[in-house]
């Protein structure tokens, strides 16, 4: 049994991905002390770091979630950790895909993520990317890449 005392700690892969893809967003340092991807620790980072972060993680999410069909929107969703899920179906309405160019969906990202960062949005892309790549099982992550045109699928690492 339980002790009601005992303070609830969600496991690691339940929040890691949602942490560990804000925190290597390229927006500034952490502090050394956050690596652990334990959200309690999440509130050392600077408040300035942690939206810069969630704009990243969310505005490379949408974009992707708006490019892929319904189906394989549900199939890489599904792959996610729950936190990140969750961002990555907010405000969601299944439709038919968006066609975008590899510049039309940085630019997209530029408009939905309001900071300027070293690297420019090329950079922000392929970091939230490399850290999502590690929360997908290899089959979906080549699955994702499928479904997007040649150009697109190659942003992807």
């Amino acid at each position: 049994m339980v002790s009601r005392s005992r303070q609830f700690r969600p496991r690691l892969s339940q929040t890691a991905g949602a942490v560990s893809a804000c925190a290597e967003a390229p927006v500034g340092p952490v502090p050394s002390n956050t690596g652990c991807g334990c959200p309690e620790r999440s509130n050392e980072w600077p408040k300035e770091r942690r939206k810069q972060s969630y704009a990243a993680l969310r505005a490379v999410l949408h974009g992707l979630r708006d490019r892929l069909p319904v189906e394989g929107t549900a199939h890489f969703g599904a792959q996610l950790p729950i936190l990140i899920r969750g961002v990555y179906y907010d405000g969601w309405k299944p439709s038919t895909p968006v066609k975008l160019s590899v510049e039309e969906f940085f630019q997209r990202v530029r408009d939905d993520f309001p900071y300027a960062v070293d690297g420019g949005i090329e950079r922000v892309v392929h970091t939230v990317l490399e850290a999502l790549e590690g929360h997908i099982s290899e089959g979906e992550w080549n699955h994702l890449k499928s479904g997007l045109p040649n150009s697109l699928a190659s942003v992807l690492p």
